[in-house]
């Protein structure tokens, strides 16, 4: 098992990373306030884990909470109707928000969290990879917006993560396979020997060899943590973790977030950002051969689908969160481990978008 800790100047968290780690699992602090417990997870996640969860918490009574599974579930009607319930069971400031499942339920119920009663504690118990490696940490919460993704947020951050990688046994292939694009994100921006361990062990990862997968998720979480204690609220650093995010995101959102999942939106997006790299900067070809090839290896799109409007897509990138003074802004890469984010003019963009595949 791993440990790690997320400083920041208000107090800190930890991360616990490995296998049967719900031992670490911990409700009540030592002035026993906190004595109310509410489960968020979709039915998906009920059926495969909660008595799994429920037989570690046998000392405490714990209600749950069944919200709608999807990303297009992620939004302030599913907020509203988990606050309708927390009144109900007459939630106070002392009650602890428990969200069990991926991305969307750690999301919302971080967002719900922040929101009731100005602010209650909450954990974080991921089971996909994509939210082991990214959404559980750094305390970004929030939900979409018909216009944007994660449109509506706050920063606000967990109590506890609780990283077990047995849940991943249950995950599909299709969605173990988008958590991949996260991880090869933080070989990319941040580490070059990661990246290139990812690539000589991309074959171990794909097939969920344990001493791979714990060793890839460790780099990846120790990374995040890093750079979100740096840089809690956004401002700096942490614009770096967007790499690939701006494309994907509008690709998300053009596609009513049903037809792609995060990973494989972000992974188009990774590669037009390494295209606009090795446009604006000194850099290989290669570095776009190789990375497509791990991509493609991975198992993970690489190319803007042909049926997409290309001005309703650069229209919505104009929604990202990095635009500043109404100018596109992009995470790019000087070179792989070193990224840095630059405005970008949309005429490039569009130009970019319309290159034939490769």
């Amino acid at each position: 098992m791993h440990t790690l800790m997320v400083d920041f100047a208000h107090r800190s968290y930890s991360i616990y990373i490995g296998y049967n780690t719900l031992s670490k699992l911990t409700l009540s602090d030592n002035n026993q306030r906190h004595t109310q417990f509410v489960l968020i997870t979709n039915q998906t996640i009920a059926n495969l884990h909660q008595a799994t969860l429920l037989s570690y918490l046998s000392n405490h009574k714990i209600q749950t909470i069944i919200i709608q599974e999807g990303e297009n579930w992620k939004n302030l009607d599913t907020v509203s109707n988990i606050i309708d319930q927390l009144m109900t069971m007459q939630c106070d400031r002392h009650t602890t928000l428990i969200a069990l499942g991926g991305g969307v339920i750690g999301d919302i119920t971080g967002f719900v969290a922040s929101c009731y009663r100005r602010g209650i504690r909450f954990i974080q118990i991921p089971t996909t990879l994509l939210a082991q490696v990214d959404a559980s940490i750094g305390g970004k919460t929030g939900v979409n917006h018909p216009k944007g993704k994660n449109m509506i947020g706050t920063f606000y951050q967990p109590y506890q993560v609780i990283i077990d990688l047995k849940w991943l046994d249950t995950l599909p292939d299709p969605e173990y396979i988008s958590g991949l694009a996260e991880i090869i994100k933080y070989g990319l921006i941040g580490d070059v020997h990661f990246y290139h361990w990812l690539s000589t062990n991309i074959s171990a990862l794909m097939n969920r060899d344990q001493t791979v997968l714990m060793e890839a998720v460790y780099k990846s979480c120790q990374y995040k943590a890093n750079i979100t204690a740096s840089d809690e609220y956004d401002t700096g650093a942490r614009e770096m973790l967007n790499f690939g995010h701006t494309i994907g995101h509008a690709l998300e959102t053009i596609t009513k977030y049903q037809d792609m999942l995060h990973g494989e939106a972000v992974s188009i997006g990774m590669v037009f950002a390494m295209k606009l790299s090795l446009k604006i900067y000194d850099m290989p070809q290669q570095n776009l051969t190789d990375l497509i090839h791990l991509l493609r290896q991975a198992k993970l799109p690489t190319d803007v689908p042909k049926n997409i409007d290309l001005s309703v897509l650069l229209s919505i990138l104009f929604q990202d969160k990095k635009v500043l003074d109404k100018q596109l802004r992009f995470v790019l890469l000087k070179k792989i481990g070193q990224a840095v984010v630059i405005p970008i003019s949309s005429d490039m963009v569009h130009a970019l978008l319309s290159e034939k595949a490769i």
